[in-house]
């Protein structure tokens, strides 16, 4: 095969429909089947993610193929993904983290979209400490916030670049303070939000049990890999915290699956988001490759511990469609500067 031979990497986060999606990880059922059914009409094999690695580690990458991942690990990953994803015989791998394989716990940026985004009432003001720095809110009249008044603004997302309401300026603000924040101060600030709200988790929002892990492997379709425990943002922890979350995320995997898991996805995933120690403690867990959350094509110069991928939206087939046509060019594009240097 020629070495200007490519691929792609989709990632996905949740098939479900949500009340509101700020952070954009929501794709439809039915806005996935019509991807799919777009991917087969262009030609595009599905293939498991193992596959496209195993070839890369010989030179080569299959030709219009692409494989499916899942970031996070939702149940909605299980209850939603999984039967379209065997209508369609596509293999996919999902990235999973097990802090909560037996709780209803959300992860941070779905608990601000409970506390702040959904309809009820809360106190006007928080005064919320992050170490020694103070974050203080003010909702002003909006500490009670109407379903009328919820409805109508379900459709801001974080890339918008007005705020409807105090509310959404919070949750925007916390959403970047407590992404930034080490896992420690990110875990006591949200003790104090849970206390102050006094709001309780959903189950909407909750991720995998270890049952549900089995039951989504069961018939080898669907792989899971490895997320971190607590998905930080691994190049901001100090190399123990780093070891233990990547180690122990695996080691519960391992057991889940009876085997050692392959893969691993640095959580965020920008190239700022883990560091050349990180992909060590990745490769000493015993991960076979690693996904990045960076765009661009997987080619046979591909590192297989920084693997790109296309991110995926609720987009309809016209709109997939047009994103397919914008990848696919660049991946030609890329071939031909490819084919050119060698």
């Amino acid at each position: 095969m020629s070495s200007t031979q490519s691929a792609l990497i989709l990632l996905y986060h949740r098939i479900t429909t949500p009340e509101r999606d700020p952070q954009m990880l929501c794709v439809s059922p039915e806005n996935f089947r019509q991807q799919l059914d777009t991917l087969r009409k262009r030609g595009l094999k599905p293939i498991p993610l193992q596959n496209m690695v195993d070839s890369l580690e010989q030179g080569t990458v299959p030709s219009n193929s692409f494989a499916i991942t899942f970031d996070d690990g939702y149940s909605d990953n299980l209850d939603q993904a999984a039967p379209i994803l065997r209508d369609y015989q596509a293999p996919a791998t999902v990235f999973a983290t097990t802090a909560c394989t037996n709780c209803d716990a959300e992860f941070y940026w779905d608990d601000l979209d409970r506390i702040f985004l959904a309809p009820g009432s809360l106190p006007r003001y928080l005064r919320l400490w992050l170490a020694d720095h103070p974050v203080e809110v003010d909702l002003e009249h909006f500490d009670y916030y109407p379903h009328s008044t919820a409805r109508a603004s379900r459709e801001w997302t974080i890339l918008d670049e007005f705020d409807p309401t105090p509310r959404h300026t919070a949750y925007r603000e916390l959403c970047k303070a407590l992404h930034r924040a080490p896992l420690s101060l990110r875990r006591d600030a949200l003790n104090q939000l849970q206390a102050w709200s006094g709001i309780p988790t959903r189950r909407t929002h909750r991720m995998l049990s270890v049952d549900q892990m089995r039951s989504l492997t069961a018939d080898g379709l669907i792989d899971l890999g490895g997320h971190t425990i607590d998905h930080p943002v691994l190049s901001l922890e100090h190399e123990a915290i780093q070891l233990s979350q990547i180690h122990g995320n695996h080691q519960t995997l391992k057991w889940v699956l009876g085997r050692d898991p392959l893969g691993f996805s640095y959580p965020y995933g920008t190239r700022r988001d883990f560091s050349a120690a990180t992909i060590e403690m990745v490769k000493r867990a015993g991960y076979q490759f690693a996904c990045a959350n960076f765009a661009g094509a997987v080619t046979s110069a591909s590192n297989p511990f920084q693997l790109p991928r296309q991110i995926v939206r609720n987009w309809t087939a016209a709109e997939f469609e047009m994103r397919l046509d914008v990848w696919l060019a660049e991946d030609a594009g890329q071939k031909i500067r490819l084919a050119k240097a060698g």
